[in-house]
């Protein structure tokens, strides 16, 4: 991409963390009582040999322990702080944190919250248009304070979905096009506030998992 001279350009990585033990079983929600697996353990690994070598001028993670485990090699390695950023946390699932995919498939309410990702919310829990003004109005606010060079952020894959589909101007209806995989790397360059059409980087460590 050319630049015009003094035109300044922000990156930001947005990355799903590594795999948990239950990653395609449970919804895992707000629950923080789980840490990465040992194939979780070894996509962090090869995450931080990915982006050594890269500008990379912050690192932020999620609160939970699986984005701040996922996060922590790459940010020992280039001697950066790792932040910890409410924005980038999960959505809150409310009564169904915890719960398996199998026995959600029986409560009519999880069903619409598929169907309707729009307006649905979970039981006591977060709309996907709440959790995706969040992750925008920061992705933003990271932009302005840091405008040269790339931003890290760990987060979850519903948070990276409504970024993308917001960058997209896609409705909350196309979220199951969207398929982010574990230490999947999307890419967003801001300009001047701006966002430009994301670039996705599969993790290349197997396939991806819900």
């Amino acid at each position: 991409m050319q630049l015009r001279p003094g035109r300044l350009m922000s990156e930001i990585l947005l990355v799903r963390h590594a795999e948990y033990a239950g990653t395609r079983h449970i919804l895992l929600g707000r629950d923080d009582g789980v840490g990465l697996s040992e194939a979780g353990q070894a996509q962090a690994a090869a995450l931080e040999r990915r982006l050594r070598g890269e500008q990379i001028v912050s690192i932020e993670s999620s609160p939970r322990l699986r984005c701040i485990e996922t996060a922590a090699p790459l940010a020992e390695a280039l001697d950066l702080p790792l932040l910890i950023e409410p924005a980038l946390e999960e959505i809150d699932f409310g009564a169904w944190t915890g719960q398996s995919f199998e026995s959600l498939t029986t409560d009519p309410g999880w069903s619409s919250w598929n169907k309707r990702r729009g307006w649905a919310r979970p039981p006591g829990g977060e709309t996907m248009a709440e959790a995706q003004r969040r992750i925008v109005q920061h992705m933003q606010r990271a932009a302005r304070r840091d405008p040269e060079g790339s931003i890290v952020m760990i987060t979850h894959a519903e948070l990276i979905r409504a970024a993308v589909l917001h960058c997209r101007r896609l409705s909350f209806e196309a979220w199951s096009q969207i398929d982010i995989a574990p230490c999947e790397i999307v890419r967003l360059t801001f300009d001047a506030g701006e966002t430009t059409e994301p670039s996705r980087q599969p993790a290349g460590l197997g396939p991806a998992t819900t």
